[in-house]
């Protein structure tokens, strides 16, 4: 894949940088909050930590009988490259227990999506961002939605808001987990 060049991978100025958590193996709960702990630690000092509520969806393009995910989005802001970024939140999902495995969208007890890097628009072999289907998925807009409503995502004209209303209009609503 080439690189789109729009934007530079190597930028190294604070971005505010949009996470999607899911979890559907092990303590679901417990899982998010560990790894909402371990991300925070990635993010500038005296920055803000965006957390959205944790939902319940069911699982998209998994294999059979797959469990529910809690899910939930996190902004934090961060200085240095995208692909430094990347590293490190593989390293948390490795963490967590997430091995590569040839199962498409298989089970898992932490998967972390970079949905937004400030304004990066790229395409590697190893980052697309924004993330490609993050505008297509109720299970990311919604906790967005929670912590950055008029958010204008790169590559997209409608606020965050309105990219949830289209997608309830063919979708329920996401189960907020107590």
């Amino acid at each position: 894949m080439k690189e789109k060049k729009r934007n530079n991978l190597s930028q190294t100025e604070l971005q505010r940088v949009g996470l999607s958590l899911g979890s559907n193996l092990g303590n679901k709960g417990e899982n998010i909050s560990q790894a909402v702990k371990a991300l925070s630690a990635l993010k500038v000092p005296c920055s803000p930590l965006l957390v959205a509520p944790v939902f319940e969806s069911k699982p998209l393009e998994c294999p059979p009988n797959s469990p529910n995910f809690y899910n939930t989005f996190i902004e934090i802001c961060f200085i240095g490259k995208a692909l430094d970024f990347l590293d490190k939140i593989q390293k948390i999902e490795r963490e967590f227990g997430r091995e590569k495995t040839l199962i498409v969208n298989a089970p898992r007890q932490l998967d972390i999506d970079i949905i937004y890097f400030g304004n990066l628009v790229c395409e590697t072999e190893k980052l697309i961002c924004p993330h490609p289907q993050a505008y297509e998925r109720l299970f990311v807009i919604e906790p967005l939605k929670e912590i950055r409503p008029l958010l204008r995502l790169p590559k997209k004209k409608e606020m965050v808001i309105e990219i949830y209303e289209n997608l309830i209009k063919t979708d329920l609503p996401l189960s907020l987990v107590k």
